[in-house]
């Protein structure tokens, strides 16, 4: 169940979109929340609700009687403009069914082997982010990761980072660059419109449409990221970065008024069979618009879009639902604080990975 069908403000399924859900989570076992430390009371509080209504035969039991699994870590991003799940102050109204919700959960397992950051290289590294996580940080560890701030990097080193994905922490500061980048590869650019299907559809924002863009700007030789796990075994996972090949059309579409039925794409570390290959080596795939069903109200509506997204830059909320980090993964932290500066951080295996745009006069005592 995506959190495109919890609404901002909880309503019952009409008849019929309540048999569509049930139907669609009739043979789920087993559900599984990532980065919990988002996950607010109130939200909570939506998904007992949701899944009463889509198991009716179990809707006096939490959740539907359905197994949930919580997985994450409370020191990372909190949620936007809710109360966390550990709130343990005065709560009302929902908060009170998410709290009683989240007090039925009994059972915790510890993970506390690092998989990230391995090897005895990388021990200074795991020492700083677990420190930084408590906000305790040691003076090593502050000289540590001060000295990945990009006026104490030699050139050569900063030119490693040329082209490195930018986290910010606005969405302002996220387009602002994106747009520069677009606008520097001095190509036709066009606007992706998705096709909306329900009223209030075309208004939903990303998030609550299944990830999909209400629009998307692409031209030739654009960076794009996939939205989407299409095939995560080859590589075509969400967080996936690649360049556009071409762009193409159906047979008889005005391309200045229909959108294009396929972008063609080079990604960096797919695997899998091709479409072509260039002469230059690059291993080119279609990349097809997919549909996402999700909730206006009470609603069952749908969007068709490409799940994809332009990026030189995102946000830092952006990260918990791509996956991007990995060996050899290179990123810039622009702006960042807090919570937000250990989870960025803590994404990379390495040190060597970061390069911090500016420097934080906050010393440990």
């Amino acid at each position: 169940m995506a959190s495109s069908t919890l609404p901002g403000d909880f309503k019952p399924l009409s008849a019929i979109d309540k048999a569509q859900l049930q139907k669609k989570l009739r043979d789920i076992k087993y559900l599984i929340v990532d980065e919990k430390s988002m996950l607010g009371l109130r939200q909570l509080s939506w998904i007992d609700d949701r899944l009463r209504e889509a198991f009716p035969n179990r809707n006096e039991e939490f959740f539907g009687g359905l197994n949930i699994l919580l997985v994450g870590d409370f020191f990372q991003l909190p949620p936007v403009l809710q109360k966390p799940l550990y709130y343990d102050k005065e709560v009302q109204g929902v908060e009170i069914k998410g709290r009683n919700a989240y007090r039925r959960f009994d059972k915790t397992v510890f993970l506390k082997v690092a998989q990230r950051q391995r090897g005895d290289d990388q021990g200074a590294f795991r020492s700083a982010l677990e420190e930084l996580r408590l906000l305790q940080l040691s003076m090593e560890s502050w000289k540590l990761l001060s000295s990945r701030v990009q006026a104490k990097l030699d050139d050569q080193e900063v030119a490693k980072f040329v082209n490195s994905l930018r986290v910010y922490a606005t969405k302002d500061r996220v387009n602002e660059y994106n747009h520069y980048h677009l606008d520097r590869l001095g190509r036709p650019v066009i606007q992706v419109i998705a096709k909306n299907v329900g009223p209030g559809a075309a208004a939903a924002p990303d998030d609550k449409a299944g990830n999909l863009a209400k629009q998307i700007p692409v031209c030739i030789g654009a960076r794009l990221m996939l939205t989407s796990n299409l095939w995560q075994p080859v590589g075509l996972c969400n967080g996936a970065r690649g360049t556009v090949y071409d762009i193409a059309w159906a047979p008889g579409a005005d391309p200045m008024r229909d959108p294009p039925c396929v972008i063609m794409r080079e990604f960096d570390k797919y695997t899998g069979p091709i479409f072509l290959t260039t002469t230059d080596g690059r291993k080119i795939i279609p990349i097809l618009p997919v549909d996402r069903d999700f909730l206006v109200g009470a609603t069952l509506c749908t969007r068709t879009q490409f799940p994809l997204i332009v990026c030189y830059a995102i946000t830092v909320h952006g990260h918990t639902t791509v996956q991007l980090f990995g060996h050899g993964w290179r990123g810039v932290s622009c702006g960042l604080g807090g919570e937000a500066t250990y989870f960025a951080e803590s994404q990379g295996s390495a040190c060597w990975q970061f390069r911090r745009s500016i420097s934080s006069e906050n010393r440990p005592a």
